[in-house]
């Protein structure tokens, strides 16, 4: 039962990556994992390679993808 469990949990971060639900992905990481680091570390870099490349993000943008 257990690794069914475990199965479901990175089926749903895969799929939280996939369509940008960052919300989604801090809660499963700090509920179910309680790991607060990876997921920052992730975001971070995906902000850093945004701005890196003068893409910008409009507050619209990231309230539809977080909240």
């Amino acid at each position: 039962m257990l690794l069914w469990s475990v199965l479901m949990v990175l089926q749903v971060v895969s799929l939280c990556w996939a369509h940008g639900l960052y919300n989604g992905i801090l809660y499963i990481y700090n509920r179910a994992m309680q790991d607060y680091v990876s997921p920052l570390e992730k975001l971070l870099a995906l902000l850093t390679g945004a701005v890196s490349s003068g893409k910008q993000l409009s507050y619209d943008q990231v309230l539809r993808r977080c909240c």
